[in-house]
């Protein structure tokens, strides 16, 4: 059996996930996987903090699985 393993993605209510550096796409394969639920918290923050377009944006933590195949 392939390994598995889980992590957490942001997603905001316009279904545009955070990839990382200041990019956000509507493609879940390219996003930012964070392995602590806390980590994806502060990202929020940081978002907001970073990007003012986003600053009013409701993001979501979105539980995604890893799987080797």
């Amino acid at each position: 059996m392939a390994n598995q393993d889980s992590g957490y993605a942001l997603k905001n209510e316009n279904d545009t996930y955070y990839c990382g550096l200041n990019m956000f796409d509507k493609q879940l394969r390219k996003v930012k996987i964070y392995h602590s639920l806390r980590y994806a918290k502060e990202a929020i923050e940081n978002i907001k903090e970073r990007n003012p377009e986003h600053r009013d944006d409701v993001w979501r933590i979105i539980k995604v699985e890893i799987r080797e195949i």
